[in-house]
């Protein structure tokens, strides 16, 4: 089959066979499910523009947990390259993070971004846990001290709406 073919180009030794299958596969979105462990290993491609490809394309075939760690590594990791690092911010902040215990810990990695449009996203993200977001109160209350005066206002609102559902 055709994604059988695709999916075995993902470890092609030819970047340009890899782009192009990654590219490939992420048109079919969810109907590739079988295919996202390989995916989601060419996150770490050698090949910048593939590993962002990939991001991407993790995205639109499955959103789960397994995505969401893996992007949570890319952001842990000092090795990942910055354009990796910003596909793996925007795609957090694109799939459904809805497990308190294992999508909270994930949106807290996210405050300490260096744009305030990712904290504020983030942020607003772990609001919606309510008294699930009682895991991330410290580092939410580390962050009131942010210099940016939009988001200072925006976490002080989120934070006491996160507070006021815990008690």
């Amino acid at each position: 089959s055709a994604l059988k073919w695709f999916q075995l180009r993902l470890s092609d030794a030819d970047p340009r066979v890899r782009a192009k299958a990654v590219e490939s596969l992420a048109k079919w979105g969810p109907k590739v499910k079988a295919c996202l462990p390989d995916l989601l290993k060419r996150i770490d491609d050698d090949t910048p523009a593939i590993a962002v490809a990939a991001v991407k394309a993790v995205t639109v075939v499955d959103g789960g947990p397994m995505v969401g760690e893996t992007l949570a590594r890319v952001l842990r990791s000092v090795d990942a390259r910055a354009e990796v690092k910003t596909a793996a911010v925007e795609a957090l902040l694109t799939i459904d993070l809805s497990n308190a215990e294992t999508d909270v810990p994930i949106l807290v990695l996210l405050l300490d971004r260096d744009m305030a449009e990712t904290r504020s996203a983030a942020l607003t993200k772990l609001a919606k846990f309510g008294k699930g977001a009682k895991l991330a109160l410290s580092s939410i209350s580390d962050r009131l001290k942010d210099d940016d005066d939009e988001f200072y206002k925006n976490i002080t609102d989120k934070f006491a709406a996160i507070a006021k559902e815990i008690k």
